[in-house]
């Protein structure tokens, strides 16, 4: 029997809604493993899934009522060694094969203890840049006591202590390789997939009568967390750059995140409301609805979304930063614009508004390519490869 451990930061009816349950029960894990649990240290309640129990979600962990005074002491501290003393009978009981950290700081730790403790393999995830992110927002990356340097430290300390590093991208393991002199046969990319074929069979729906947006107006959309990271303030001064000059849009953003009332704010100072609508978070049908109806997706910084967007068939601009580069090819599946470009960004949004032909043209190519790197079914297979090859040493 196969059965691994997740460790995660997010509380499990946070994962449930932002889909990331169903990528791990309906794919690539799925698939391969008997059983699936999760663990969910920082939060008030920890449930384990089991697939082979018609997905059947069993409780473990600490209750109790949060008040000003227990918010802390009994929930993050008492309420966490409870869990991490039951979790150890839980390891004898489930036969824990593979444990799987989320990231390589208290994920890490938590998961670096208990396969130490039982011998069993740990896989640290990397899952962006997160000197990157820190730079954009100083509250939105990991940090130990505020400072990153503390987090880097704790960092190298899991990366060389762990069995596998798995990065989610190509550009992450030259990375990690040139810091911290790493072994590149303990590096292994654990690549994104999509089903390509659930896309292009999702039932279409009018976003311009759903949302009630002028049928004349063609949509721009950004889709995915409201951060700072995702440089929203440069996303609302593009808007306002291009409403001087035209008015046959709608910026739609979809999705919520810990910035959503800064960036409300930024819209009603800018006097931008008529051209900006917030529709918050969404069913992933409407999502997808909503990419394949754009005239373009703006993805200034992205991670899984981007895939998303060029799966849906449709331009894409982003930032030359990170990864995006394998995706975004300038005139070719979108544009990729220097970071904080933003009167470039304006001046591609309104080649690809003007060109409906050419904006197909790279659409259907951003599909092409991101089909080539995300097919589920190649990464399954990826993933699979990598896990058997744990498993047996």
């Amino acid at each position: 029997m196969r059965n691994v451990l997740y460790i995660v930061p997010s509380d499990y009816d946070s994962l449930e809604k932002k889909g990331v349950l169903n990528l791990i029960l309906e794919r690539d894990e799925g698939a391969f493993f008997d059983n699936i649990l999760t663990l969910h240290p920082f939060t008030k309640n920890n449930k384990t899934i089991d697939l082979r129990d018609n997905n059947r979600v069993v409780e473990y962990g600490w209750k109790s009522k949060i008040t000003f005074l227990n918010k802390f002491l009994v929930t993050k501290v008492f309420g966490t060694l409870t869990i991490l003393f039951k979790l150890a009978f839980i390891f004898k009981q489930k036969k824990i094969s593979i444990i799987r950290a989320t990231d390589p700081y208290y994920m890490g730790l938590i998961g670096l203890y208990y396969s130490k403790l039982f011998n069993i393999p740990l896989l640290v995830s990397i899952h962006s840049d997160y000197d990157k992110r820190y730079e954009l927002d100083k509250n939105g990356s990991f940090t130990i006591l505020g400072s990153r340097m503390l987090a880097k430290k704790l960092e190298k300390f899991i990366l060389k202590k762990c069995d596998l590093i798995i990065p989610i991208r190509k550009h992450m393991k030259k990375d990690i390789i040139n810091e911290y002199n790493i072994d590149e046969n303990k590096i292994k990319i654990f690549p994104h997939g999509i089903d390509f074929k659930k896309i292009l069979n999702v039932k279409e729906m009018d976003i311009h009568k759903m949302f009630d947006l002028d049928k004349t107006k063609k949509i721009i959309s950004f889709v995915g967390r409201v951060t700072k990271e995702n440089y929203i303030d440069d996303i609302i001064y593009i808007v306002k750059k291009l409403s001087i000059m035209r008015s046959d849009f709608i910026f739609l953003i979809v999705g919520d995140g810990k910035d959503l009332e800064y960036m409300k704010n930024l819209v009603n100072n800018n006097n931008l409301d008529n051209c900006v609508k917030f529709i918050g978070f969404q069913d992933h049908n409407v999502v997808i609805n909503v990419r394949k109806q754009s005239t373009v997706s703006l993805c200034l910084m992205a991670g899984f979304s981007l895939i998303e967007a060029c799966a849906c068939a449709r331009p894409v601009i982003s930032y030359d930063v990170e990864w995006h580069h394998e995706l975004v090819k300038s005139a070719q599946t979108g544009f990729l614009v220097k970071e904080h470009d933003v009167d470039d960004v304006v001046s591609k949004l309104i080649f690809l508004l003007d060109n409906p032909e050419l904006s197909g043209e790279y659409g259907k190519n951003a599909y092409l390519l991101a089909n080539k790197a995300h097919n589920i079914t190649n990464t399954t297979k990826i993933k699979q490869e990598i896990y058997l090859g744990v498993i047996n040493g």
